[in-house]
């Protein structure tokens, strides 16, 4: 968040770290997977799923809500928030 796009090798470097935020998806997915195996009875499995899903929705949808336009070009608040 703090790093400056000055030369190539720096970009090079911040495009890096995006891929390597990105790897979430797949430690999501199995976090998934544990949600469903943990938990005993069709009904708890189901509610919890649902709370689960609902939780990440209301994440997803208060997430462009933080790019502010006062926070331009670099968005720390967003950024942090995401993080």
């Amino acid at each position: 968040m703090t790093v400056q796009n000055h030369n190539d090798a720096t970009r090079a470097g911040l495009l890096m770290s995006y891929y390597l935020v990105l790897s979430f998806w797949a430690a999501q997915t199995l976090s998934m997977t544990l949600i469903t195996r943990n938990i005993a009875g069709q009904t708890k499995k189901s509610v919890v799923i649902a709370a689960n899903f609902i939780a990440w929705s209301a994440g997803n949808a208060a997430g462009p809500q933080v790019f502010l336009p006062w926070d331009v070009p670099r968005y720390f608040i967003a950024f942090s928030t995401h993080m």
